[in-house]
């Protein structure tokens, strides 16, 4: 993330893409810390300041509350049925590796897949030819780029 020196910030974000997303103005935050120097701002965007009040929370604005939302179970074809281009065939090395915390590990098969996906993309440039995928198909193109549908 890129500094952004205090005096630029126009507001604050926090929250987690499960739970709530909210926001609050950087005005804001001048305004509950009693203070109007950036690094009191600062400390209390990141909510180190506490003015007793007990209204710390009525300033942010929720943008998106997905605590009612449940989780769909994913469901997939099992890993010996899946063709090889299939993601959860081709990532399954990465995947068990991860599940083993052998992290540098599943980084090392990563970068072998990137790898091996750049060569046989710059293949089919060379020689011309187009993707074709067995389960998206191009529908058009917007601005330069493909809009891929699933193929049912």
């Amino acid at each position: 993330m890129k500094h952004v020196p205090t005096a630029c910030v126009e507001g604050y974000v926090e929250g987690c893409w499960r739970n709530v997303v909210r926001w609050r103005p950087a005005s804001a935050v001048a305004a509950s810390s009693g203070r109007s120097s950036p690094a009191a701002a600062a400390a209390a965007a990141k909510g180190k300041t506490n003015t007793g009040d007990g209204g710390g929370d009525d300033e942010w604005t929720t943008l998106i509350d997905l605590t009612p939302l449940r989780v769909v179970p994913k469901r997939m074809r099992p890993i010996s049925k899946q063709l090889p281009t299939e993601s959860g065939r081709l990532w399954d090395s990465v995947t068990s590796r991860l599940l083993c915390k052998e992290f540098g590990e599943a980084t090392r098969a990563k970068h072998i897949i990137e790898q091996r996906q750049r060569d046989e993309a710059a293949e089919r440039k060379r020689r011309g030819l187009e993707y074709v995928d067995h389960f998206f198909f191009s529908l058009c193109h917007i601005h330069s780029y493909p809009l891929w549908v699933y193929a049912d």
